[in-house]
């Protein structure tokens, strides 16, 4: 079956805490941003928005795409786990095995659910600071795209675009 496109307007389920959960039944400290709260944000970079969470800081070297670290509760950036569509990131051939959250961008995400605490455990011990979990827009019915461009101050330009195919049991997307 195809994911439905996130509704907004529906129920957060959590789902940090490897049962699907109501947001308001998590007795673990988790924090929800939504796809309508990196827009109101306006915030191309998801570290940058993670960054304002409770208990969640970020190291940048450089700029916009410099390696950059995520950091819970202190724990170092290879004790934090970074899931993609239920999907580990950290790098497994970097010394420490962290993630570089640099160049992900805020563009395509539905949801991000950051677990804090000791519930993250139950991830192993590569989620003892916390749990990180994206999930991105599912692509809509039929065939769609949209582009866009930026520029500021210094003469700094970022852009961007995607195209979704959707059709009956097969859903692709492709962005940059």
């Amino acid at each position: 079956a195809v994911a439905q496109p996130f509704d907004r307007d529906a129920p957060i389920v959590v789902t940090g805490t490897r049962l699907p959960t109501a947001l308001d039944a998590a007795t673990a400290p988790v924090s929800v941003l939504t796809a309508a709260d990196l827009e109101r944000r306006q915030t191309g970079a998801l570290a940058d928005a993670l960054a304002t969470l409770p208990g969640v800081t970020i190291s940048r070297n450089g700029a916009f795409g410099g390696q950059t670290r995520l950091r819970i509760r202190g724990a170092s950036s290879q004790q934090t786990l970074v899931l993609i569509d239920g999907v580990a990131v950290n790098d497994p051939s970097s010394p420490a095995g962290g993630f570089d959250a640099g160049a992900l961008d805020a563009a395509d995400i539905a949801r991000v659910e950051v677990l804090r605490g000791p519930q993250s455990t139950l991830w192993g011990s590569d989620a003892i600071g916390g749990v990180v979990s994206v999930v991105t827009q599912a692509p809509a019915p039929g065939v769609s795209g949209r582009a866009f461009a930026e520029g500021g101050s210094f003469g700094t330009l970022r852009g961007g675009g995607r195209v979704n195919v959707g059709a009956g049991a097969f859903a692709a997307r492709v962005g940059g």
